[in-house]
């Protein structure tokens, strides 16, 4: 399987975490363009803090890395970073590939 795949299948777990806070009319979808933020999205800001910090833990389990999805970054372009499950797995990867630079 490759990184890119595991990574999905890390943000796909964390969205079964999350949906189990969401009423079930609401919950997410597993798919790459399913928005996180905006109308169009099943989570309200807490909802979207939760799935993040379920990322954070599915990463740390199956990569054995910290990482730390609110940073600046976050925040300056979320249109890059939490548009929708692609950009946040796309995110992911990158914090992923910097810390294996640190390392």
């Amino acid at each position: 399987m490759s990184d890119d795949q595991r990574v999905l299948d890390a943000v796909y777990s964390a969205v079964d975490e999350a949906n189990l806070l969401l009423p079930s009319g609401k919950q997410m979808k597993k798919a790459p363009g399913v928005a996180l933020r905006g109308d169009s999205s099943p989570l309200d800001s807490l909802g979207l803090v939760n799935l993040l910090l379920a990322v954070e833990r599915q990463v740390e389990g199956r990569f054995g890395a910290v990482i730390t999805l609110f940073d600046e970054r976050v925040f300056s372009n979320p249109n890059a970073t939490l548009k929708d499950i692609r950009t946040l797995a796309g995110y992911v990867r990158l914090l992923l590939a910097e810390k294996q630079k640190v390392s």
